[in-house]
């Protein structure tokens, strides 16, 4: 049997990141930020596509999801990414931070 695994943070971090205030990670889909993006510090989140269409008949627009940088320490060393989680759907974007 040929699994496709995700690449995800650590544990540790999934973990962690509910402590840091984001909504229930562990509940959460994970989804790697792509290396390239027009901007650093916002992600465009194409969940509004899942939900179509609002009570008013017209599309919800994409949803812009803010981008910070954090450092988590344990025993082993540090490690940094880039963080952000949508408004609406609750997915987790991560990237490791260069």
């Amino acid at each position: 049997m040929n699994l496709l695994i995700p690449t995800l943070p650590s544990h540790f971090v999934i973990v962690a990141c509910e402590l840091v205030g984001f909504n229930s990670p562990l509940d959460h889909p994970w989804v790697e930020l792509p290396e390239t993006r027009d901007d650093p510090h916002v992600h465009s989140c194409d969940c509004y596509k899942q939900f179509g269409r609002g009570q008013s008949g017209k599309c919800y627009l994409q949803i812009e999801v803010p981008l910070r940088g954090y450092r988590f320490i344990t025993e082993d060393g540090e490690s940094r990414y880039v963080l952000g989680q949508c408004v609406r759907c609750k997915t987790m974007f991560w990237s490791e931070a260069r």
